[in-house]
């Protein structure tokens, strides 16, 4: 099954709300019903204990049909739990004394068994699954009507009846006449009925033995109610071969018959409480994992919740075309007659995640839709992560091919000048000389001797600040010596003492590069800012990262502003996918480390 996102509605809709209404009505009118008919079940000679245990199971049924129908509108276990409780009542009008209220506590009364099997049948929907499944409702209620047809014109033969009293009426006898007939009559439809009851009981025995774990914790009602039912069917039992029941032992048998149906309700309320419960569970979940929720969090705390282990959920994966768990193995998706659901979650009409449950919690859509919510929220989140991440990658490879190509025009820079510039500055230098050595000592070349010796000095000064600007543009040494030569290089131009650890190893050269550019970076802020005494830097390759400190004792508080030295080391080497920390406290000094991938 595809979920799409909801429009968002009401709670149950507006399909759910007329039998809602219904419910509401029916289960109103078991209250003056109750009341009513408790008082003609006295009149029978009912006493304060029975009148009050069966006050209790009929209202429970009608209170439990309202809080089922309000909790899952879109299922008819609420009517027929509230249409169990109303007739529970209408069988108490055999004592009323009135003859129409007898006869129609007979004919409608006997049909409350029929709802309870119609309840038992098809909980937690209230809708027959299957053909066969509807024949035999249809088959108990169209017995329910014969029996209570059949019991107009046989009412008071057994030897224990409870409706009966001095001065009660047997109703109106639509059948009157041959005794002998109706008797036969009433043994069929009690055999039939035992037969019914057999086939419910055992209807109910085979779910149990072929449902899953989580179908039978979420069921308990259909388990509770195979005890009721063995209870109505031993009664019809006992009618067929007219086994008589004489009156304490009928007594118990009522009461015990009452206090099993009482636990129906009760136990359905619970099944309802509980599914209500599971989905509070994961909208708390939701919100109090918040940004943190993931699809291991999630798919756990579900299965905690309805005590699945087997339950699973993936996020669809695009390049292979399937759906991935947390550890991204593939998701198998059941087959077509298997016990467990696929349900898809998708947007637009494509998929992004799976859940896979237990093919009973189907019957709880708001339950399916509460857990696709939160599957929703996490698939949502992962995606945003997945491009965040996609961004963020792109951001750093944007930043190491500026700063490659940074270097690569700083190399070019340096060579045109190496091989350009400072070769022709170089050549002239060597002119000049040549032509003070061709000047004589005469008088008159010595204003001109002067003259090109200044301009052999301006060369030669010129000459050394191109070279240190090629220096600094690229440093020739890094090419020539390495990085630890290059190091040692910057050390000895320091104005304070500095220690060097550096292996003589070799490394990629845009790292080496990098490394170069922060530690000269870092050493210049130490000469100029720190005010230290020494200073000491150390270049090692730990498990595939080049690391690279300075340390100084000068006056720290170093902070990385923007624009600062420190702001565009930590820049340098992020565009490499490196690290950069600080340790600078007032007065102690300042620690740099930095962290470049190199392997």
């Amino acid at each position: 099954m595809a979920i799409e996102p909801e429009a968002g509605s009401g709670v149950g809709g507006r399909a759910g709300r007329g039998p809602a209404r219904i419910v509401l009505v029916v289960a109103a009118a078991t209250v003056p019903l109750g009341l009513f008919a408790e008082s003609a079940f006295a009149h029978a000679g009912a006493g304060t204990p029975t009148l009050l245990y069966d006050l209790t199971v009929g209202w429970a049924f009608a209170a439990a049909g309202l809080v089922a129908s309000w909790r899952q509108p879109d299922s008819r276990s609420g009517l027929l739990m509230a249409c169990e409780g109303f007739t529970w009542f209408l069988t108490n009008l055999q004592g009323s004394g009135n003859d129409v209220l007898v006869t129609a506590g007979v004919l409608f009364g006997v049909v409350n068994e029929a709802i309870l099997v119609h309840l038992v049948l098809t909980f937690p929907t209230g809708r027959t699954s299957s053909r066969p499944e509807l024949a035999l409702v249809v088959a108990v209620y169209a017995i329910s009507v014969a029996g209570g047809l059949v019991y107009l014109d046989t009412a008071g033969t057994t030897a224990y009846d409870p409706y009966r009293c001095q001065g009660c009426t047997t109703g109106i006898h639509l059948f009157a006449g041959n005794a002998a007939l109706m008797g036969a009559a009433q043994r069929a439809v009690e055999a039939v009925g035992s037969i019914a009851g057999l086939t419910v009981t055992g209807v109910l025995l085979s779910r149990w033995l072929t449902s899953t774990a989580t179908e039978r914790r979420l069921r308990a009602p259909l388990w509770l109610s195979m005890g009721t039912c063995a209870l109505l069917t031993a009664s019809h039992v006992t009618q067929v071969f007219q086994m008589g029941i004489q009156e304490p032992a009928s007594q118990v048998y009522l009461l015990i018959s009452d206090v099993a149906q009482l636990t129906i309700p009760f136990a359905f309320l619970g099944v309802v409480l509980r599914l209500r419960m599971t989905r509070a569970a994961v909208g708390e979940l939701v919100l109090t994992l918040g940004s943190e929720l993931s699809l291991d969090g999630l798919r756990d705390a579900v299965a905690r919740a309805l005590g699945d282990p087997s339950v699973e959920m993936g996020l669809w994966d695009e390049c292979p075309g399937a759906f991935r768990d947390a550890a991204g193995r593939a998701i198998a998706l059941p087959e077509p007659g298997d016990r467990r659901v696929a349900d898809r979650i998708e947007r637009d009409g494509r998929p992004i995640a799976v859940f896979v449950h237990d093919h009973v919690l189907a019957d709880d859509p708001r339950l399916v839709r509460a857990i696709a919510s939160a599957l929703r929220l996490v698939a949502e989140r992962s995606r945003l992560l997945d491009d965040l991440r996609g961004q963020l990658d792109e951001v750093r490879a944007s930043r190491a091919r500026i700063a490659e190509a940074g270097d690569a025009a700083r190399r070019r820079l340096e060579r045109d000048l190496h091989d350009g510039a400072q070769q022709r500055l170089v050549t002239l230098s060597m002119t000049l000389a040549s032509t003070l050595r061709q000047l004589g000592d005469t008088p008159e070349a010595a204003d001109v001797r002067a003259a090109l010796a200044l301009a052999g000095d301006e060369l030669r000064q010129s000459l050394a600040e191109l070279r240190e600007l090629a220096h600094g543009i690229h440093p020739s040494v890094l090419t020539d010596h390495g990085l630890a030569g290059a190091i040692c290089s910057l050390a000895a131009r320091m104005p304070v003492p500095v220690e060097v650890a550096a292996a003589p190893d070799r490394y990629p050269a845009a790292v080496e590069l990098t490394a170069y550019y922060v530690l000269g970076e870092a050493l210049t802020n130490v000469a100029r800012h720190a005010g230290a005494s020494c200073a000491r830097v150390s270049a090692a390759a730990e498990r595939g990262r080049l690391v690279l400190e300075v340390e100084d004792d000068g006056r720290g508080g170093a902070v990385a502003r923007p624009g600062s030295g420190l702001r565009g080391i930590a820049d340098r080497v992020e565009a490499c996918g490196g690290s950069v920390s600080v340790e600078s406290p007032p007065g102690g000094g300042t620690r740099l480390r930095a962290e470049l991938p190199c392997g």
